[in-house]
């Protein structure tokens, strides 16, 4: 498999699992440490076809916390950005807060071919913050995966 000249792969928030927060109950086996099966797929499918890709999971952290993680991938499947979601909604068919935990992560850019690449998931591209603190960094470009129940 290889990417026929695309350079970038976009997936939805959480991509290896069905949409959980649809509902308020969480299952542990939807969470996995960071490189753990699923993050490895994922890296595994960059490698082979070639492709920088941005995927992710539900990250459990030691902890205890669960975030939601998105993983930037270079076209070799190392991993060169990690990202975990800071804004959790809690209505109606996005009941996130029963599965996630909300990020404190740092906000940051990687330079990927030239590209300074910046990640907000979802709800977080809504408030302002992440997206100026990526600007103040120089970013070319603000990938926002999401995903519905829909």
């Amino acid at each position: 498999m290889k990417s026929n000249g695309a350079a970038l792969a976009l997936l939805p928030e959480c991509p290896a699992q069905p949409w959980v927060a649809a509902t308020s109950k969480a299952s542990p086996h939807d969470a996995e440490p960071a490189g753990g099966p699923r993050e490895s797929r994922q890296a595994a499918a960059a490698q082979a076809a070639e492709i920088a890709l941005l995927g992710g999971s539900i990250e459990q952290r030691e902890e205890g916390a669960r975030l939601n993680t998105a993983v930037f991938w270079d076209h070799h499947g190392r991993e060169q950005l990690r990202y975990s979601k800071m804004h959790i909604p809690d209505e109606p068919g996005f009941r996130e807060a029963a599965h996630y935990d909300p990020s404190t992560n740092a906000v940051r850019c990687v330079e990927y071919h030239g590209w300074r690449i910046g990640v907000q998931i979802c709800s977080d591209n809504q408030r302002p913050t992440g997206c100026q603190m990526l600007a103040a960094q120089g970013r070319d470009l603000i990938l926002n995966p999401r995903a519905t129940d829909r």
